[in-house]
């Protein structure tokens, strides 16, 4: 079985973006009855695809050394070619498909096969990210780290603050954000790993532990119970970049009340001077939703940064952003790295083009994102630049219901459930992550996208997750903007904050309070570059950080 491809033959038409990502299918395995949850855990080892199928070629190499999938002359017609466990066309793998018109990349093995590892680049990106920071990709992408600063939840275990009694040391441990206080006057620096693990130096010696709920199991077979949770703890902050001057953007993660799970919402903020930023919020939902959280909210900038249509086709580049996400997600999932089958998060991004003065808003879920106008009377007015991608869409449901899911009512909203009634039974109708309920419910990881140019009344931007917009309006959210003030937006997003935990309280009974992530950005800070004096720091009127804050040093650069 020969290749017939020469350049003899005609061009084939080729995708906008030849990605290894977008051609992959996953069936489960219903074929064989395995349960496709354990299929999905399993590694994925290398798959062969064949160049030809019968007399008819179905893989065409391209110029960018990829292959196109052409399937137009296949007489028996399928969504595409299936990869296979080895060299044989029987020994077909029933969970992967490559889609007819993707785009596929392998190593032409000379023999009428192309050997295909499916998730080697998406591994690769993966690693990157514990190692190559968003100021770093910044750097890679010719931007100054003069000018450049990053700002992000650091990691998604502030929920481990708090008191906790040892199952084998007497006294009471304390932690709080990087210091656990041992007593007798003893603490110590606390480092945090992937996937609810951490570790201290012990008296030279490295203990780990992971965080499960309101244990941590240390590795010395110490069991640590939380005594006392504080349900409203602060996100610690990474920094990166040089210290800003000029407070214009502020900023405000607290956990909810939920003892049982960490603080699930996660954020992102990239600021490069006079240049753009970009606002990333993201809220998780299911067990491990705060895993899947912080992945996106480093993945979402970092894929768009790295994309060489950011400048000139943002919008293209924003919905292939959300969607390569996914892919990357179903890696981890299928590597063991994040369980993102039934954990998954709602996603914000706002790209803020400070040149061009105007905004790029792309979101799945219902994390928001809202415009403060002025009035003719002084008072700012609610612009909604998102809308809630909840079952009560009449569009939304539809294309949930089209799939074959079932849409009942359920703990006070409708929810999807699979076509026999069980699943996630989620509210939300696109999210990333929730790998199962993509396959079997139509959720939909392709963002809405939206573009707005800033007239000069708009001076205010809020971007927060749902934790805010439960119980408060967007209004209700400007009013105490303005109250605090336009240039205190530090300020401003730890007062929403605590208004909207308290709105929590006071209608659960104080049972229940979701994770509250609060964006606020003082676009009226454009006015002021002009006739501001510029900081020994290097910046001149749309920073972060006012003399007024807190003082802390970045952490690089």
């Amino acid at each position: 079985m020969g290749c017939n491809c020469s350049s003899s033959e005609p061009a084939q038409p080729q995708p906008d973006a030849a990605r290894w990502y977008t051609n992959v299918w996953d069936r489960g395995d219903a074929e064989n009855g395995e349960d496709r949850l354990q299929n999905m855990a399993r590694p994925n080892p290398i798959r062969f695809l064949p160049m030809q199928l019968g007399e008819v070629t179905v893989l065409w190499r391209q110029d960018d050394g990829s292959f196109y999938v052409d399937g137009s002359d296949v007489t028996e017609k399928s969504a595409g070619l299936q990869y296979r466990m080895s060299k044989s066309l029987h020994d077909n793998d029933p969970t992967m498909m490559a889609t007819w018109g993707s785009s596929v990349q392998g190593e032409d093995l000379g023999d009428g096969w192309v050997k295909c590892d499916v998730d080697a680049k998406g591994l690769k990106f993966l690693k990157n990210m514990r190692s190559e920071s968003l100021l770093d990709v910044l750097a890679t992408q010719g931007f100054s780290k003069e000018r450049s600063m990053v700002l992000m939840s650091e990691n998604a275990l502030p929920g481990i603050d708090g008191r906790w009694t040892s199952s084998k040391h007497a006294g009471v441990k304390t932690i709080q954000g990087k210091t656990l206080y041992w007593g007798f006057g003893m603490q110590f620096g606390i480092n945090y790993l992937p996937m609810e693990r951490l570790s201290y130096d012990h008296m030279g010696m490295a203990r780990k532990g992971m965080l499960a709920g309101n244990k941590i199991d240390w590795n010395d077979d110490d069991c640590w119970t939380r005594q006392q949770n504080d349900p409203y703890s602060t996100t610690e902050t990474l920094r990166l970049g040089a210290r800003l001057a000029a407070n214009s953007i502020g900023f405000c993660c607290h956990k909810g009340f939920k003892p049982e799970i960490p603080n699930q919402d996660n954020w992102s903020i990239v600021h490069v001077n006079g240049d753009f930023s970009v606002y990333t919020i993201c809220d998780g939902h299911g067990l491990s939703g705060h895993h899947v959280a912080d992945v996106t909210k480093d993945s979402l900038p970092r894929l768009l940064l790295q994309d060489p249509r950011f400048r000139r086709q943002r919008r293209d580049a924003l919905v292939d952003a959300f969607e390569n996400t996914q892919d990357l997600l179903r890696t981890a999932d299928r590597q063991g790295l994040v369980k993102a089958a039934v954990g998954g998060t709602t996603a914000t991004v706002v790209v803020h083009d400070h040149a061009e003065q105007k905004l790029q808003v792309a979101h799945v879920g219902d994390s928001a994102a809202v415009l403060g106008r002025m009035g003719q009377a002084e008072q700012f007015l609610a612009v909604p630049l998102t809308r809630d991608h909840h079952l009560e869409a009449e569009d939304e449901r539809h294309r949930v219901e089209a799939v074959g899911a079932r849409v009942e009512w359920e703990a006070g909203a409708y929810r999807a459930f699979n076509k026999h009634g069980t699943g996630a039974g989620l509210n939300v109708t696109r999210s990333l992550g929730d790998l199962d309920a993509h396959v079997e419910c139509g959720i939909s990881s392709e963002p809405e996208v939206k573009e707005v140019l800033l007239a000069p009344e708009d001076k205010v931007l809020v971007v927060a997750s749902d934790g805010v917009w439960t119980w408060m309006k967007p209004q209700e959210v400007l009013d105490i903007v303005a109250a605090c003030g336009a240039a205190q937006p530090t300020v401003a997003a730890e007062r929403v904050a605590k208004e909207a935990y308290e709105r929590w309280m006071q209608q659960t009974g104080r049972q229940a309070a979701d994770d509250i992530v609060v964006l606020i950005i003082d676009l009226a800070a454009r006015d002021r570059k002009e006739s501001t004096t510029s900081h020994e720091d290097g910046f001149d009127g749309c920073g972060f950080f006012g003399a007024d804050d807190e003082t802390e040093e970045s952490t690089e650069g």
